[in-house]
């Protein structure tokens, strides 16, 4: 990959925009936008480009370790407020299971009742 090339890599992953990178990389204003097009379909481009893009959503998105330091600290900081450490405090103990789900119970099961009407009658015959 040439210098220019490696430019409108770079200001394409900052605007998105292929014509505006290959005219900040130093291509043409005419031929900007066939350009930008062609080289976003360059395999080497194609992978440089995502490459970068995974590396920069690896650096923005937390990790899980990450998000459980920052409750833990959160929950031990003394100074935050008592309803920020509680809130912690709460969602660290739902990731260890640490409380039990309050179910209720319905004491009221289905009953099935048969009736024959046979036997009914018989009933109504002995009066």
């Amino acid at each position: 990959m040439n210098v220019r090339q490696q430019k409108f890599c770079d200001y394409y992953l900052q605007s998105g925009n292929a014509t505006e990178a290959a005219m900040k990389a130093g291509y043409s204003k005419k031929t900007a936008y066939s350009i930008g097009q062609r080289l976003l379909k360059n395999v080497e481009i194609e992978n440089y480009l995502s490459e970068h893009r995974q590396k920069a959503h690896n650096s923005r998105i937390a990790t899980a370790e990450e998000v459980l330091e920052f409750l833990s600290g959160t929950m031990r900081n003394e100074e935050i407020g008592r309803k920020e450490r509680l809130k912690a405090a709460e969602l660290l103990g739902k990731r260890y299971a640490l409380f039990e789900d309050r179910r209720e119970t319905d004491n009221q099961t289905p009953v099935n009742i048969e009736i024959n009407i046979e036997d009914c009658r018989d009933e109504d015959n002995d009066t």
